[in-house]
């Protein structure tokens, strides 16, 4: 089994997504590790670490994984008997059509080594890089260079159905985060020359397939939190996009109601949909990583079951507790409630492992529903204004609401800036924005 995504990653990842709106991510643990350790740690090093180096488990052997899977059913299933509100509907799609299967397949399917990351050329990944200059033509040669693949991340992205049912079987339950941020940056990459092209089709076409890889993330049955967490920075970054690049790039002309259209394709991030996230992540974390990896030990604690059963009681009373919660709450989310049973002090240190950082991860997550919002409240006010109607600060009443706070955004007519309320600004750490023209 190829365990992604790896631990640099990890850490690469988490500055990304406290830029990008999302602070933190499902396992606190693994990024308390300090810097100077976990560079070379595997995943499974990271996420036992302990400042003595005592080790609680070691990583199981995919021959291991192999002979329990029989049991991670049948656990799952007694799992699900006691706890029936974690269960979720499988709604398969032909493999052809199945987004999520033929990313895997292309990023971790067969003859891919563990860490080994996205076959593009150095020049190609040299501009994949935020602090490159923006040199179209050489930028278009290095696309063209690429191309079989870009084809087939095109073709993928294009794809606007997805499942997490009928996986393959040394599927782990993630897909390659560092992978699907390469694949939506080369989209984006296309959109801009496309925009600054004046070609709005092609860049609207891309932005849409960009919102697909999206949701191939955080769309399909069961997608773990990472998955989540990296469909919003997929969406935070195409949003900014739009709003700082390519509107611009295209100018006043543009067909607003369509990029409108774009931006509200993709579901926004309610308390309850929060709630279904962490079902969803116990089946593709608990299920597929925790299970296995806890029936392989040589040295399984013997109250391994009741280790089991306290991790998926923790998922089933937590996101039944914030279910039709106000969405405020994502702000200032409690701890992950205790276990109501006594476990032995193995299982306790593997409970605590994968338990998840909701906190910080709640209030990221508040974050980016506060930025999404505030951007397409900017694109209501370039609708307004395009309609002919004259932009005053009382014209933010009109549009796009805050989430948080159900108050209005705040809009100065002299910068041309759309802002949170001040509260949730402070908070949250929304910052303003210009309207691109």
């Amino acid at each position: 089994m190829k365990y992604r995504p790896s631990t640099p990653f990890i850490i690469c990842l988490v500055p990304m997504l406290a830029v990008a709106g999302t602070a933190g991510w499902a396992w606190s643990k693994v990024n308390s590790v300090p810097a100077h350790k976990r560079a070379d740690m595997s995943f499974f090093d990271a996420l036992r670490y302990r400042e003595n180096d005592r080790r609680i488990f070691e990583e199981p052997t995919p021959e291991q994984l192999a002979a329990v899977r029989p049991q991670v059913i049948e656990l799952k299933q007694k799992m699900l008997a006691e706890f029936p509100d974690l269960a979720i509907t499988g709604q398969p799609v032909p493999d052809e059509e199945n987004g999520f299967l033929l990313f895997y397949e292309l990023t971790q399917g067969s003859g891919r080594a563990p860490g080994e990351t996205m076959p593009v050329t150095p020049e190609l990944r040299n501009f994949l890089n935020p602090a490159a200059a923006w040199d179209p033509v050489a930028i278009r040669a290095a696309l063209e260079a690429n191309g079989d693949l870009i084809a087939k991340i095109e073709h993928i992205a294009a794809l606007p159905k997805r499942s997490s049912a009928n996986m393959p079987a040394d599927y782990n339950g993630f897909i390659s985060a560092r992978d699907m941020k390469v694949c939506s940056d080369i989209l984006l990459m296309k959109a801009r020359l496309a925009a600054d092209a004046k070609d709005e089709t092609e860049a609207l076409r891309l932005v849409t397939a960009n919102f697909h890889l999206a949701s191939h993330c955080d769309q399909a049955e069961a997608v773990s939190l990472l998955g989540v967490t990296v469909g919003i920075l997929i969406d935070l970054q195409v949003e900014d996009a739009i709003l700082t690049k390519l509107l611009p790039a295209l100018g006043r002309d543009a067909d607003l109601p369509r990029w409108r259209a774009a931006l509200t394709s993709r579901p926004p991030s309610t308390v309850d949909r929060f709630s279904n996230v962490l079902r969803g992540d116990w089946h593709a974390t608990g299920v597929h990583l925790l299970f296995p990896t806890v029936l392989a030990m040589k040295d399984r604690p013997e109250d391994y079951e009741e280790l089991i059963r306290a991790y998926t009681s923790q998922f089933d009373s937590f996101s039944k507790m914030i279910q039709g919660q106000n969405h405020a709450i994502l702000l200032n989310l409690p701890a992950m409630p205790s276990p109501k049973v006594t476990l032995s002090s193995k299982s306790r240190e593997i409970l605590e492992m994968f338990n998840i950082g909701n906190t910080a991860w709640g209030k990221g997550y508040a974050r980016a529903s506060s930025i999404r919002a505030r951007n397409l409240a900017a694109l209501d006010l370039l609708v307004l204004e395009k309609s002919g109607t004259a932009l005053t600060a009382e014209s933010v009443s009109t549009v796009t609401p805050e989430p948080l706070s159900g108050e209005a955004f705040v809009y100065d007519p002299a910068t041309r800036t759309i802002s949170a309320p001040p509260a949730i600004a402070e908070e949250a750490g929304v910052i303003p924005l210009a309207l691109p023209w």
